[in-house]
């Protein structure tokens, strides 16, 4: 019965909210760091600052050899998008051990893949 309760308490918390910050856009990657909230998403400092905590990074790949197989299975721009969504989504849920969704920064990575899948399309 305690580990129902445990369960159903854990899935009522819902997604953990993480910031995505990318950092430069390389030619065939770029790194993302991922921060979450440990003392709650408004907990801040003395100084006013929110309080986050950097949990993980991970390489996002969208070279050549990454895209253009993609491109040979007939996926067209989106789906290769949705492709790297799924892909970062079941990454950071590994690493962070947590369903999550973003609190921000995902755009930003959003309109990078966008750029490199277009232009691999085009070719």
């Amino acid at each position: 019965m305690a580990e129902n309760n445990m369960k159903e308490f854990i899935e009522g918390l819902g997604p953990k909210r993480v910031r995505l910050v990318p950092g430069s856009a390389y030619p065939s990657h770029m790194k993302v760091e991922v921060f979450d909230f440990p003392k709650g998403e408004d907990a801040r400092d003395e100084a006013g600052e929110k309080i986050i905590r950097r949990r993980c990074e991970i390489d996002v790949e969208y070279g050549d050899e990454d895209i253009l197989p993609l491109i040979r299975e007939g996926r067209d721009e989106e789906a290769i998008l949705q492709h790297y969504l799924d892909w970062m989504n079941d990454v950071v849920k590994v690493l962070i051990s947590s369903e999550w969704e973003a609190e921000s920064g995902l755009r930003e990575v959003v309109e990078v893949l966008k750029a490199k899948i277009a232009e691999k399309t085009a070719q």
